[in-house]
């Protein structure tokens, strides 16, 4: 086997784990998500001061500040649920591409400490 390694007949392919691809699809997902929400929600703030400034002229600050408190809540209620599913659906979108990967052609997975790598053989 050794013999064969050093000849060239069998390639080792460096892999990261499954769970660790995910995780990082994930990080990603949110941090692009949460940095979405903040852009959002100070566009918000600027537009909340402008109304509030003339509002304040008008007399109408409380139905203001209702409308200010329920875009708030919605905004963060749309992110966050958008960070959840765009997270689900990358997770099962590299899941399903990585076992496909794996059907195409027979690899055999092994492990050395935290690593995994395939190793495929000719014959």
């Amino acid at each position: 086997m050794l013999l064969r390694a050093l000849l060239g007949f069998c390639s080792r392919v460096a892999v990261i784990e499954e769970e660790e691809v995910v995780v990082v699809v994930v990080v990603v997902v949110v941090v692009v998500v949460v940095v979405v929400v903040v852009v959002v929600v100070v566009v918000v703030v600027v537009v909340v001061v402008v109304v509030v400034v003339v509002a304040v002229r008008v007399k109408v600050v409380i139905v203001v500040v209702v409308v200010v408190a329920a875009a708030v809540v919605v905004v963060v209620g749309v992110g966050v649920l958008a960070s959840q599913n765009g997270a689900d659906f990358h997770r099962i979108r590299l899941i399903k591409t990585l076992s496909e990967s794996e059907n195409r052609r027979p690899v055999h997975i092994h492990t050395e400490g935290n690593f995994a790598y395939k190793k495929t053989c000719q014959s």
